[in-house]
């Protein structure tokens, strides 16, 4: 462990008491190195084992893990972001529309934490909300598919069938996962 942490070697599960007595407080101001280091290693762990899970739709298990990362790090935008992201799929939208606030509080430019509250403004039936958030997600990233396809399910919502249709084909020559949509 401690040749890892002196590689920068991501370490899951790294307990910071475990790295604390390995490296020991060196700064000299009473703040421990050792125990920040491991908590950014246990975070970073937790993060990336969330996105995995999202990945494999296992919603609930990357909401535990973005549960724990945000018990010890309540700011951190993204998590609050893929957090959104499971509680959208887990059609608890208003948590998500909740987080995604958050985020975006912390972080307005960020395209993903505008995409996450479009879908879940869009699942309450809050079209123009929605429709205003997506844009700002195309805003920050014209060249997002995703963002094209949720605004193309908004302007159908809202009874724009052309703008819709445009939007999804766009979506569609960017990425060939909406070819089908």
């Amino acid at each position: 462990l401690k040749q890892q942490i002196k590689q920068g070697v991501p370490h899951g599960g790294v307990d910071p008491n475990e790295v604390a007595q390995l490296v020991g407080d060196q700064s000299g101001r009473g703040v421990d190195p050792a125990v920040t280091l491991a908590k950014n290693l246990q975070t970073d762990s937790l993060m990336r084992g969330a996105k995995e899970k999202l990945a494999s739709q296992d919603w609930r298990g990357a909401l535990s893990d973005l549960n724990t990362v945000l018990s010890h790090d309540p700011l951190n935008a993204p998590a609050l972001t893929k957090r959104a992201e499971a509680l959208n799929h887990l059609k608890l939208y208003k948590e998500a529309e909740g987080d995604a606030r958050k985020a975006l509080s912390i972080d307005g430019k960020n395209p993903a934490s505008w995409q996450q509250l479009a879908w879940s403004l869009l699942k309450q039936k809050r079209f123009k909300e929605a429709l205003e958030a997506i844009n700002r997600a195309i805003e920050l990233d014209p060249n997002s598919a995703t963002s094209l396809a949720i605004r193309s399910y908004i302007k159908e919502a809202l009874g724009d069938h052309a703008g819709a249709l445009q939007d999804l084909e766009r979506a569609a020559l960017l990425d060939s996962r909406y070819r089908n949509a």
